[in-house]
């Protein structure tokens, strides 16, 4: 494979999972740089490290976490629908696009 099939994004080992969603890079150094740059001098503790992984799993990590963070908007918005409401909503809402979604006003984006 080549260098540039990898990125270099955010691991919080506290949680488990991939944070900083503006940091995929294609170098070590650039990741760390950007991310210094974001966070300041809390970007050295230990619970953050800079992952290697390939540019698919960061493809697939970014559109989890962009899901995620609809997710969440619409249970503030919304407390009285389920995750399986909202789920539905979501891809009710990609294939309108823009459009208002038939059971809710929401714009999603």
């Amino acid at each position: 494979m080549n260098s540039f099939d990898y990125r270099y994004m955010v691991y919080n080992t506290r949680k488990g999972e991939f944070q900083f969603m503006r940091v995929c890079e294609t170098t070590r150094q650039g990741a760390e740089k950007i991310f210094y740059n974001l966070v300041g001098r809390d970007s050295l503790k230990h619970r953050f490290e800079i992952r290697k992984v390939t540019k698919q799993e960061a493809i697939r990590i970014k559109a989890a976490s962009k899901l995620k963070g609809i997710e969440r908007k619409i249970k503030e918005l919304l407390p009285e629908l389920t995750e399986d409401e909202i789920k539905e909503l979501i891809k009710e809402n990609e294939k309108r696009g823009v459009e208002k979604c038939k059971k809710r006003e929401i714009y999603l984006n």
